[in-house]
């Protein structure tokens, strides 16, 4: 088994550290830390939204399994799309209603991964943008 590291923050209130195991078939299921569930008397919203650095946002199924919350369907794609290694340092901080921001860190230089975001629109100032 593979490790990454991720924190789960709530602004001013909790700070709670948990491991992902990576198998060479599939990421598993992430568990949030029960210490943070406890902050919400347990009620943690069917689908959670997690923030990218680059701003987009996905919808995260949570899913209760032998009394933790795990992220389901859709946690597989956000860890494919970001390339998600292993000895990644995730940081998940709670913004209101089961929103988060997720940032990324390198590995190697522990600095926040560089993450591009294409922005397309339709209308007449239409432009590609990377941040």
């Amino acid at each position: 088994m593979i490790k990454i590291t991720v924190m789960w923050m709530i602004p001013r209130s909790i700070f709670s550290s948990a491991w992902l195991a990576i198998s060479q078939k599939k990421w598993q299921a992430l568990a949030i830390p029960q210490k943070f569930v406890d902050n919400f008397n347990g009620h943690i919203s069917e689908v959670i939204k997690l923030e990218a650095p680059d701003g987009n946002i996905y919808n995260i199924q949570a899913i209760r399994d032998l009394n933790k919350i795990v992220l389901g369907s859709g946690w597989g794609v956000f860890v494919s799309f970001y390339k998600l290694k292993a000895g990644y340092f995730l940081v998940f901080r709670y913004i209101r209603d089961s929103h988060f921001k997720v940032l990324i860190f390198d590995f190697g230089t522990c600095c926040e991964k560089e993450v591009f975001h294409v922005l397309m629109n339709c209308g007449p100032d239409s432009q590609e943008k990377e941040s």
